[in-house]
């Protein structure tokens, strides 16, 4: 395993990343695969829940998955936001809280041809979390405790990873923030006006609305609360 965790560190792109993941799982009997994460409120991807990687599902569930939105309403994704340990999606079938929609996914799934499912909570800087899917193809997989938590320490590692290069990536698309601009942002993230930026800063009100049409361009926002929830997502300011 530890070979396995220095290759995901190393690892230089999310297709690579993917493949080492991927063939970790194949080698221990695992025939479906999936990654996705939850952006937190202000990064620039935002807009919902991501999903990342998903290989070697039916095309029927595909659709189906398509069709019914569980895109934007998976019952899995809705229970892992909220857990701290790996849980078999079969077992939300015998909770006392299952409810109707999750009923309904769970036979669609099975209808589908996915067998049981195991559900990988992970987590990540300024709270980008996700998790991780992995499927069997036999009903009896003989995955022990062990084993689930050497698959979770796996998917931790390269959870991590995937957030590194992520931040990379965005650090090449944009152009960084200067000193001052980070300034000026650490101070509008704890609620500082444009006058007592000034009065901090030592410069005009002039100059702090020129640098926070700056900070909004290279941002991509229009307006200041987006500005600080964004820089903190992604690290720009703590």
């Amino acid at each position: 395993m530890n070979e396995v965790v220095l290759k995901i560190g190393r690892a230089a792109s999310f297709k690579e990343l993917s493949a080492l993941c991927y063939n970790y799982f194949l080698d221990r009997g695992i025939c479906h695969f999936s990654y996705f994460h939850f952006p937190p409120i202000g990064a620039i991807d935002s807009d919902g829940v991501k999903i990342i990687v998903w290989l070697g599902y039916p095309d029927s569930w595909i659709r189906a998955y398509r069709e019914h939105g569980y895109v934007n309403g998976d019952p899995v994704f809705r229970r892992l936001a909220h857990a701290t340990k790996p849980f078999f999606r079969s077992s939300i079938a015998t909770r006392a809280d299952v409810t109707k929609d999750e009923e309904g996914y769970l036979k669609l799934a099975g209808e589908c041809g996915v067998k049981d499912h195991l559900a990988i909570p992970v987590y990540g800087p300024s709270g980008r979390n996700g998790g991780y899917g992995v499927g069997f193809s036999e009903p009896d997989h003989g995955i022990d405790e062990q084993a689930i938590s050497e698959f979770q320490w796996i998917c931790q590692c390269a959870h991590i990873r995937y957030c590194e290069l992520l931040v990379q990536e965005v650090s090449e698309d944009q152009s960084k923030l200067s000193a001052r601009e980070t300034q000026v942002l650490r101070l509008i993230a704890r609620g500082n006006t444009n006058k007592q930026i000034s009065d901090e800063l030592s410069v005009t009100v002039k100059t702090v609305e020129t640098y926070l049409s700056r900070i909004f361009h290279k941002l991509d926002v229009n307006d200041r609360m987006t500005a600080a929830l964004r820089a903190i997502a992604r690290g720009l300011i703590d």
